[in-house]
């Protein structure tokens, strides 16, 4: 049995046993596994760490968003920085990258072909002391939007 299957196993009992939230390791790629683990598991939510020193907050608002569809939903991302200006920035261009697509964005008429409405698609201009933005992200967020921030400090381990 591979660490992956050990741990999707593991997950799939807590998650049986009545554990409503799982925090991922920082390694291997918290996003890859999360998205395997989304596809062993149905209710659990999915806590990924996110190193805001290391990852630029446009990478982390498109991974988001593409994990919280894969899980219908259920993550929530935990972020870590040794300096806390710069986590708080990340997480403010985040969320501001994820609401970037206002409802009725997405149109999806093919007789019109029209799939996005762009007036309702908002750039985010932020340039911050350590990080900086100037467009809209280029998908659309999940089924929370904002994906929730975690304090994994606060956290009943798993």
């Amino acid at each position: 049995m591979s660490e992956f299957d050990e741990l999707a196993e593991r997950v799939a009992g807590l998650e049986c046993g009545g554990a409503d939230t799982h925090v991922l390791d920082a390694r291997p790629d918290p996003f890859v596994v999360a998205a395997a683990l989304a596809m062993r598991t149905t209710r659990i939510r999915l806590v990924v760490p996110v190193d805001t020193a290391d990852v630029h907050p446009y990478t982390v608002a498109r991974r988001l968003a593409a994990l919280d569809k894969i899980s219908d939903g259920r993550v929530s991302w935990a972020p870590h920085d040794t300096d806390p200006r710069r986590r708080a920035e990340s997480v403010r261009i985040v969320r501001a990258l994820l609401g970037s697509w206002q409802p009725g964005a997405v149109v999806n008429d093919t007789a019109a072909g029209v799939h996005v409405d762009t007036s309702r698609v908002l750039p985010v201009r932020i340039a911050g002391a350590f990080w900086a933005t100037d467009s809209a992200l280029d998908v659309p967020a999940g089924p929370q939007g904002i994906v929730p921030v975690v304090d994994v400090a606060v956290v009943e381990p798993a």
